[in-house]
C-alpha cells in the first residue's frame, strides 16, 4: 500500500464502527477515508459482505407494492368517470 494520508479521526476508530459508517453510503471525504481505513485493516471482504447484507433488507415486499397498485386503481375509477 503506498504511503496515504490516513484520518486521525478514523484511525481510532474500532473495525466494526468503520464497516457501520462505510455501510451508512457516506459521501465525499468521508468516503475517502473510510475506504483507505478499510484497505489499510484489511476489512474488504467484512466490508463486502456487510454491504451485501444491508442492501437485501432494504428491498420492498410484495405486499408494500400491492398497497400502491391497489391506491392507483381506486384514483383511476374515481377519475375515469370525469373524463369521460
Amino acid at each position: 500500500m503506498a504511503n496515504l494520508l490516513r484520518s486521525n479521526k478514523y484511525q481510532s476508530f474500532s473495525d466494526e464502527k468503520i464497516l457501520s459508517l462505510f455501510n451508512d453510503h457516506p459521501k465525499g471525504e468521508a468516503k475517502h477515508f473510510l475506504q483507505i481505513e478499510v484497505d489499510a485493516r484489511g476489512l474488504e471482504d467484512k466490508a463486502l459482505l456487510s454491504l451485501q447484507n444491508n442492501k437485501k433488507k432494504t428491498s420492498h415486499s410484495a405486499w408494500y407494492y400491492l398497497g400502491y397498485a391497489i391506491m392507483l386503481g381506486f384514483i383511476i375509477v374515481r377519475f375515469a368517470g370525469q373524463m369521460f
